[in-house]
């Protein structure tokens, strides 16, 4: 690099993420979807911890000692290279850039305060998706449903009334999907339930068993399903697909297939049939941890090259930094009408109690809406804040992250 001139100003854009941590650093351009990681010592901590400073909009001067830095002139290019910043004369007018920070307009102690004083009934826009678990299915499982929907083995059946009364009051412009789970044909209250979905304007999704779908196959064209129905089956007998892949064509309504995947063979197995015509866009990979380490390290588990070719907007990144993209705005609804925010966090309430008081209890009190990355091992990665939100997999493997980043320092 050529430096003919006293001084640069260095300026990242407004789009730009920079982080340190532990004297390493990342640069993240979230308008481009691209970013790298370097390390943060010598005159690049302090560029770095000055273009960090408030005041200083983003910018900082670099002197003739700075660019004759081989280092310093490394990231520069590496800056440019992504379009996340420029360099320029530094006799030129001092270039500015709002750094991206978070701005929440509706903080918990905010929520608080209206609830005080009555409020507080907006707090029900938080509801963005409910899930009731409606029966239990002979092909359940008491231990997957810890890791994603899945039916349960149970016999308890909670009544149309309630589960309706509980939608209705949950009801706001964000509610846009309501999750059906079980064997709904040996449901013995289903017309009565059908016809209150009626007044509804959500999305049905019915998940169920591909054993409970084949046998009852013949009856699905003759019911009245709610408005907006679509079908996910679940599947974990593979002989299925074959029997399924002959009649989606005469389903009338929008299907998905979720297979549970439990090794190396099982997921080329579903990938190989997921490149067949009929399949097309249709089949999901749903990892299911049973004792198999291996497979998760190696499937499921990320490292520093996945998370920088995630390509995150920077709302995505607020979105992380503030709450758990898998649980925030999720009811789980058990068929015992004991309600959840997250299946391993205590219980909120019941379907008896007032939707509005369970999600005030899930702000004020909860763990899972806004449980972030912000705890240790995550809190001092640099890859802290494009890394997904902690899910139910932490929780059944007993690890707070699932990367293998640590592991390669």
């Amino acid at each position: 690099m050529k430096i003919d001139m006293e001084k640069y100003w260095i300026n990242l854009y407004p789009e730009v993420f920079l982080w340190l941590k532990n004297g390493d650093g990342l640069i993240y351009n979230a308008k481009e979807g691209v970013g790298f990681q370097f390390k943060s010592t010598g005159r690049i901590d302090k560029i770095c911890r000055d273009l960090l400073t408030d005041t200083n909009l983003y910018t900082t001067e670099l002197d003739n000692e700075d660019l004759l830095d081989v280092e310093v002139q490394n990231l520069m290019r590496s800056v440019t290279k992504i379009k996340a910043g420029c360099m320029i004369d530094g006799t030129m007018k001092r270039p500015v850039s709002l750094f991206p920070a978070i701005k929440i307009q509706d903080d918990i102690s905010f929520l608080i305060s209206k609830h005080k004083i009555g409020e507080g009934g907006s707090i029900i826009k938080n509801i963005h998706e409910l899930t009731f678990y409606l029966n239990g299915s002979e092909w359940g499982s008491d231990i997957y449903f810890l890791q994603t929907i899945f039916p349960l083995k149970t016999s308890s059946q909670p009544e149309p009334q309630k589960i309706l009364s509980f939608i209705n009051n949950s009801r706001n412009f964000y509610l846009s999907n309501i999750n059906w789970v079980g064997d709904f044909f040996s449901y013995p209250q289903m017309n009565e339930l059908f016809t209150g979905l009626q007044s509804f304007n959500n999305q049905n999704t019915w998940m169920m068993k591909s054993e409970d779908f084949l046998r009852n196959i013949d009856q699905i064209e003759k019911i009245t399903w709610p408005p907006r129905t679509v079908f996910t089956l679940l599947v974990e007998r593979y002989a299925d697909l074959d029997l399924l892949s002959t009649c989606l064509s005469v389903i009338q309504f929008p299907v998905s297939i979720s297979c549970l995947v439990f090794s190396e063979r099982d997921l080329n197995f579903v990938i190989k049939k997921s490149q067949q015509e009929v399949f097309c866009d249709k089949l999901r990979i749903i990892p299911i941890y049973k004792d198999n380490d291996d497979f998760f390290k190696k499937n499921v588990y990320l490292n520093s090259d996945d998370l920088l070719e995630s390509i995150l907007t920077k709302k995505e990144i607020f979105i992380r930094q503030a709450l758990n993209i898998n649980y925030f705005g999720k009811l789980i609804v058990f068929s015992d009408g004991n309600v959840y925010a997250n299946v391993h966090e205590p219980l909120l309430g019941t379907i008896n109690d007032s939707p509005y008081s369970i999600v005030y209890k899930e702000i004020t009190e909860g763990k899972s809406w806004f449980r972030t990355r912000r705890l240790a091992p995550c809190n001092d990665c640099i890859y802290q804040w494009l890394c997904p939100s902690p899910s139910n997999y932490e929780t059944m493997i007993g690890r707070t992250n699932l990367c293998h980043v640590s592991d390669s320092k």
